[in-house]
């Protein structure tokens, strides 16, 4: 019997060492950061390289000009917050359910941002 394709639809708990998660979620927290530092950057050359388009448009008479960014989205006070709750857990062993174990352990929750954040990243090559 094979695992099921659609997982998002499994639900399952399970038992897992409450370091293995504080781990987790402060490795996650840290290529986060890296990712989110390289978007800011990516975001402000984005940023200036659309400003200079707008200037030249402006100047040949085009009218409706605008920015189109997308501001970087910042999570580390989210993983803050869930390394302190885990900090202050007292049982050594917890239960996560699927949809948990995919947002602390596997990082899922973040995945928009991480897509985000990582779009201007590629582009300029950060």
């Amino acid at each position: 019997m094979g695992i099921p394709l659609n997982t998002r639809t499994m639900s399952r708990i399970i038992n897992i060492k409450t370091v293995k998660v504080i781990k987790a979620l402060k490795e996650n927290k840290k290529t986060h950061i890296a990712e989110y530092e390289k978007a800011k950057e990516a975001y402000k050359l984005e940023g200036l390289e659309q400003a200079a388009k707008i200037i030249k448009d402006f100047k040949d008479g085009k009218n409706g000009l605008q920015l189109n960014l997308t501001e970087p989205i910042d999570r580390t006070e989210q993983f803050d917050d869930y390394i302190a709750m885990f900090e202050a857990e007292i049982k050594d062993e917890i239960e996560l359910e699927t949809d948990e174990f995919n947002n602390y352990v596997l990082d899922k929750q973040g995945h928009r941002a991480s897509l985000s954040n990582r779009a201007y990243s590629a582009k300029f090559g950060l």
